[in-house]
């Protein structure tokens, strides 16, 4: 749904996302149950829609105060906020865009198979060689390394040139019923690391790699996938202590 009553959104945020709630709004009209409101789409909000609207910039302009950014009207809880706003202001939002996803690869991106010699990196001294055959360096297995096409060189170039990175703090996600550590020192290590990674890479202009390392479940160490279930990440934890009991 990306429109409907104010009725209808909190019928609909207290089937979704929380049976609590509270509204916050910066709009100076009176709400009333059957005024229309129009749904915002926020990166932590997941896949959007084909027409939805996109909010870029930030949620809260005072969010200890609960005040929402201008022209915003937010149903909140524990969970993410559902964000809407009337439709004769969604032009004064700076936000019409009809997807905040960069553009699909090009097809010159599609697997492709490797011959011999193959090209490796090292994972603890991060030296590269060519090999004809599974090789072992520093006493672990080797990184296979694979060259980066002229086609996703461009898609990335262009990525990299018009990306903003913005760090989302643990409150304004939808925070799901298994894995996620809410203990206060941890969060507030995780805002602070976050916060220097997002100035970091918006300080940064780095080129793209020539070579990337190929897939290989056999790891030490956790990747982003490993978060969406929980028994996927059981599962990759399992692995990676087992790998990485194998490291000198």
């Amino acid at each position: 749904m990306l429109q409907g009553t104010l009725s209808e959104w909190i019928q609909w945020f207290q089937e979704n996302r929380s049976e609590e709630y509270a509204i916050a709004s910066s709009i100076q009209n009176e709400l009333v149950s059957e005024q229309i409101l129009i749904r915002l789409w926020a990166s932590s909000d997941g896949k959007p829609p084909k027409q939805a609207n996109h909010l870029q910039g930030p949620v809260w302009a005072q969010k200890n105060a609960r005040k929402p950014t201008q022209n915003l009207v937010l149903l909140y809880a524990k969970s993410a906020p559902l964000i809407l706003t009337l439709p004769e202001l969604l032009a004064e939002i700076v936000l019409l865009r009809k997807s905040g996803m960069p553009k699909p690869l090009p097809h010159i991106a599609k697997s492709r198979k490797l011959k011999a010699p193959f090209h490796w990196r090292c994972r603890i001294c991060a030296q590269e060689g060519q090999t004809d055959k599974p090789l072992r360096h520093c006493g672990v297995r080797v990184r296979q390394l694979a060259p980066v096409t002229e086609g996703t060189t461009e898609w990335f170039t262009d990525f990299l040139d018009n990306v903003t990175w913005k760090f989302v703090d643990p409150t304004d996600l939808r925070i799901p019923k298994h894995g996620f550590v809410v203990e206060d020192r941890a969060l507030q290590l995780a805002r602070i690391s976050g916060k220097e990674m997002e100035n970091h890479l918006n300080g940064t202009t780095n080129p793209v790699p020539l070579h990337f390392e190929l897939f290989d479940k056999r790891t030490d160490h956790l990747r982003i996938s490993d978060l969406k279930k929980k028994k996927k990440f059981v599962e990759a934890i399992n692995n990676s202590t087992s790998q990485s009991e194998e490291l000198p």
